[in-house]
């Protein structure tokens, strides 16, 4: 009886006016969606629900669940209305490890900071920023899955992420902060060439990994190391046919920011099978010093 009674007046129901059902708190916002606020402190393992009281849940209230340090587990997966997880919502949930969220949604600032057990992140096409602070203190992230959709990446959205070895950023991004990644000394950024996320990397002194990378030596980028990459070099160097972007920087098998007659007679020195330091064949990694290529 009591079920139905708060079922007929679900639509009433304010942001001043909780209602608890299933070990939810939630309110319904003017259109008569559920806005989830909150859960039973003792629950470890949640999974946010597509409805409540038959309103449809389309959002994670800003600090919704503070400091819930007893949540372990979050799923998403029937949640298929819900579009904004609000600022701050997760903060301090330490014993979460992972976050799958596998529709659209919409991040505030903070979602998941000070989420020190959180391991894995990954998102569904649709969401298109990672904003101010987001996984800030996350310090075992290191597994981060970015859609295609993703535009921007704000101030401090993967600070102090110390585990954060590797980071997958689509061309899709336009803009990334300055002060993305500070304390995070371990990261790697994998993105295409040439793309904002490359440009990005090089200018803030970041290791960068090719999304489609050549191999050190391939300087015809033809996926062979042979004597005609020798003689692209040799041309390069006689001005006859310059190379430049990623062949430039494949070329430069001595790896000094230039293209020389010793880049050609180290590949040769390489066929001969002469013990030589430099790592043809290996994937081209980037670094700083790159940034004039």
């Amino acid at each position: 009886m009591a079920i139905s009674l708060i079922f007929a007046s679900a639509a009433l129901v304010s942001a001043d006016t909780l209602v608890s059902i299933n070990g939810f708190s939630f309110y319904t916002n003017s259109d008569g969606e559920a806005v989830i606020a909150g859960c039973d402190k003792s629950l470890t393992d949640i999974e946010i629900p597509d409805s409540l009281i038959n309103a449809k849940v389309t959002e994670i209230a800003n600090n919704a669940f503070w400091g819930n340090g007893s949540l372990k587990s979050v799923s998403f997966e029937k949640a298929d209305g819900l579009h904004k997880i609000g600022s701050n919502a997760f903060c301090g949930c330490t014993a979460i490890s992972s976050v799958a969220l596998p529709y659209p949604v919409e991040l505030g600032y903070g979602a998941f900071q000070g989420c020190t057990e959180l391991e894995s992140f990954s998102a569904a096409e649709g969401l298109t920023n990672i904003p101010v602070q987001a996984f800030n203190g996350c310090e075992k992230l290191c597994d981060v899955r970015l859609p295609d959709s993703l535009t921007s990446i704000d101030d401090y959205a993967f600070a102090n992420c110390a585990s954060l070895s590797t980071i997958t950023i689509p061309a899709s991004v336009t803009y990334i902060s300055n002060d993305a990644f500070p304390d995070s000394p371990n990261v790697t950024i994998r993105c295409d060439y040439g793309s904002a996320a490359y440009t990005y990397a090089i200018e803030n002194n970041i290791t960068c990994s090719l999304l489609d990378p050549i191999d050190l030596g391939d300087a015809n980028n033809d996926g062979v190391i042979n004597i005609n990459d020798v003689t692209a070099i040799q041309r390069h160097v006689a001005e006859m046919q310059m190379l430049e972007g990623l062949l430039f920087i494949a070329a430069d098998v001595t790896q000094n920011g230039k293209i020389e007659i010793s880049d050609a007679t180290t590949m040769q020195m390489y066929f001969a099978e002469y013990n030589i330091t430099e790592p043809i064949g290996e994937k081209i990694v980037l670094k700083a010093s790159d940034s004039n290529k």
